[in-house]
């Protein structure tokens, strides 16, 4: 019976990937931080295969340089979140800087290369982790219900390159001093794991930025077809006392929710809400956390329960017709806030309130 490596069937799983996140944002352009971290995941794979299941040389001159790439790819996958676009070229650099003098090292000094990627696994995971322990209101390119479970993932994803330098730094040890006996244990069941685990918590990433922009001026017209326009009930959050300056900033940013019911965009992100409304993101993030005691997706979210609420008491629509109609893009995001903000799921508190208003 044939027997295939395992780093050959992680390369075909992350090959999978590539190919179905390829076919679905064929004809809203290609997440490329996501696609070229499983591409380079997908080579490095091939390569620990080729090097522990047939021992070719070749490979340890090159793996060395494809396993740097890796750090500060998943580095730009989050930080894209953040970065305004005009800056990608800047981010694009990040991976080749280290790439280069790994393979400089390679050809003239290799003593010291697993101590240079330890180093940089550490330093790109401790700087992943910075930006996953920042407020989901950082991670301003984000949509706004996707922005915490990116946060999430952030974390996820810096703690796994940690241990990446961590798994690295014990190879090197089992080989140097136990004879390399236990290295195919590592490196085909723990370091191709976690590469798998890697891919995945990049593609959450990925998948929390919207594709392609929407032009401001359509943003206006996005509710008028999914569902009557019907009076908002209360909103949850219930403001503390706040400065005349955030006021006027929320007053604002509440008029545009309100009247051109900028929440029912799924895609709604806080750097498209403050191009919208004609204010720096930081400031409306401020007003938000200082006055409300919430994040800006906390904030919006709230709309999208109250307009819930008023389809729940005044129509027949089905509750997963709804959380579609409101903004929403899934279910589990739709119970969540709906209970949060109610302190019900969207089936009692329908049951309970039926009829009034």
């Amino acid at each position: 019976m044939l027997a295939i490596p395992v780093p050959f069937i992680v390369a075909l799983l992350l090959g999978v990937m590539i190919g179905q996140f390829v076919l679905r944002d064929r004809e809203v352009g290609l997440r490329w931080p996501l696609i070229l971290f499983l591409t380079v995941a997908m080579l490095q794979a091939i390569l620990v295969g080729l090097r522990w299941s047939f021992d070719i040389a070749a490979v340890r001159l090159i793996q060395p340089v494809t396993a740097s790439l890796l750090p500060p790819m998943a580095y730009w996958a989050v930080s894209d979140l953040r970065q305004p676009a005009a800056r990608w070229r800047q981010i694009v650099l990040i991976p080749a800087i280290p790439a280069v003098g790994i393979a400089i090292l390679v050809l003239v000094w290799p003593q010291p290369i697993d101590l240079v990627l330890f180093a940089l696994y550490l330093t790109y995971g401790v700087a992943i982790l910075a930006v996953g322990f920042r407020s989901p209101d950082d991670l301003t390119f984000a949509r706004l219900q996707d922005a915490a479970p990116a946060r999430e993932a952030s974390l996820l994803l810096g703690g796994l390159v940690i241990s990446g330098a961590i798994l690295d730094a014990v190879i090197a040890f089992d080989i140097e001093f136990g004879g390399g006996s236990r290295t195919p244990l590592f490196v085909s069941v723990v370091q191709l794991a976690t590469l798998i685990i890697c891919a995945l918590a990049i593609a959450r990433i990925g998948y929390s930025r919207p594709a392609t922009p929407m032009p401001i001026d359509a943003v206006g017209h996005l509710g008028e077809s999914a569902s009557p326009r019907l009076p908002l009930v209360e909103n949850a959050s219930q403001p503390a006392e706040t400065s005349a300056e955030d006021a006027a900033i929320l007053a604002q940013v509440d008029a545009l929710l309100r009247e051109r019911t900028l929440y029912r965009d799924p895609d709604l992100t806080l750097d498209r809400l403050a191009r919208c409304a004609g204010l720096p993101v930081r400031s409306i993030s401020s007003a938000v956390n200082r006055t409300y005691r919430v994040n800006v997706s906390q904030y919006v979210n709230g709309f999208r329960v109250s307009e819930a609420q008023a389809l729940l008491r005044d129509t027949d629509r089905p509750v997963t017709a709804i959380l579609f109609d409101v903004g929403f893009q899934t279910k589990s995001n739709f119970n969540r806030e709906f209970k949060r903000v109610t302190g019900q799921s969207p089936s009692e508190w329908r049951a309970g309130n039926r009829g009034e208003g």
